[in-house]
């Protein structure tokens, strides 16, 4: 029995192997720039326009490698952006140095995100402060009523000084 769905499996994945090698053959270069994001394809679009799941472009690995294979040529062609280098000094720690994955990794900058953080963090303690001095404020108005009450008793004798 799993001999027969391994067979399956596999008649399907040639299925859709050629299912997207036939339709490479019929984009062209205005289909291609519709559905180019940068330096790769739009793999949601890709699966639209050729009836193949999105699951399967990154699942299948006979798809998968027809599918980078597609994007590289595309790049000679200048038909899609060239990948992003890695920025000096980055040295992934990937036992495949020379992937694709490493040449198109570039470390997130979270100055910007730290910033806002921090900015957020600064009208909080602004409007903190802005509460504290109101209620500072309130309790020294109360106090002055209870040292004019304490003044009055301490002047008719019922309150020792």
């Amino acid at each position: 029995m799993s001999k027969n769905i391994k067979e399956e499996q596999g008649s399907q994945a040639d299925v859709s192997l050629a299912k997207f090698l036939s339709f490479i053959e019929t984009q062209t270069p205005t289909d291609i720039a519709s559905m180019s994001h940068g330096s790769k394809l739009k793999r949601v679009e890709l699966s639209k326009r050729s009836g193949i799941a999105r699951s399967t472009l990154n699942d299948n690995r006979l798809v998968r490698l027809a599918l980078l294979d597609w994007e590289e040529e595309l790049r000679d062609k200048k038909q899609l952006a060239p990948l992003k280098k890695a920025p000096k000094g980055f040295n992934p720690e990937d036992a495949e140095s020379g992937s694709e994955a490493t040449d198109e990794h570039i470390p997130y900058d979270q100055s910007l995100k730290q910033l806002k953080l921090l900015s957020g963090e600064l009208e909080r303690a602004k409007r903190r402060e802005l509460e504290k001095d109101a209620e500072i404020s309130r309790l020294r108005k109360r106090l002055e009523h209870y040292e004019e009450l304490s003044e009055v008793l301490a002047g008719t004798g019922v309150l020792p000084r």
